[in-house]
C-alpha cells in the first residue's frame, strides 16, 4: 500500500496497490500518474511517501531525470517504512530540485 501525505494538516492520500503485483507496463501508469498528481501539489511543504512510491519514481530514470521537481515550497521529506535501500539520487533530486535544503527522513511508519 502506498501512501502520500501532505503536510500535516492534510489526511494521507492512500494509494491501495502493492508493487509486487504491477507489470511494466501498469508500473508505467502507475509512475505517470504520480508524476501528474505531484505537478499540482507544488506548494506542499512536508511530503511524506511510502517507500514503494519511491520505487515506482526510480523505476524510469531516464523519464524522471527530464522532470522538473514539482514542489517548490518543500521544506521536509519523510519517507517509510525504511527497511528499503535509500531513495536513488536521481528521485531525490526530482523531489527536492526545487527546494535543495529540504530536510530528508527514512522512518520505520508515517
Amino acid at each position: 500500500m502506498w501512501w502520500i501525505s501532505l503536510d500535516s494538516t492534510f489526511p494521507p492520500l492512500i494509494l491501495p496497490m502493492f508493487m509486487f503485483a504491477l507489470s511494466k507496463t501498469r508500473r508505467k501508469e502507475v509512475y505517470l500518474g504520480l508524476i501528474n498528481m505531484f505537478k499540482g501539489l507544488g506548494n506542499a511543504q512536508s511530503v511524506k511517501l511510502h517507500s514503494q512510491t519511491i520505487e515506482v519514481l526510480g523505476s524510469f530514470p531516464g523519464l524522471l531525470e527530464q522532470e522538473p521537481s514539482p514542489f517548490k515550497r518543500l521544506k521536509s521529506v519523510q519517507v517509510a517504512p525504511d527497511n528499503k535501500p535509500l531513495a536513488p539520487p536521481h528521485v531525490m533530486t526530482y523531489l527536492l530540485g526545487g527546494t535543495p535544503l529540504a530536510e530528508t527522513t527514512y522512518a520505520d511508519y508515517l
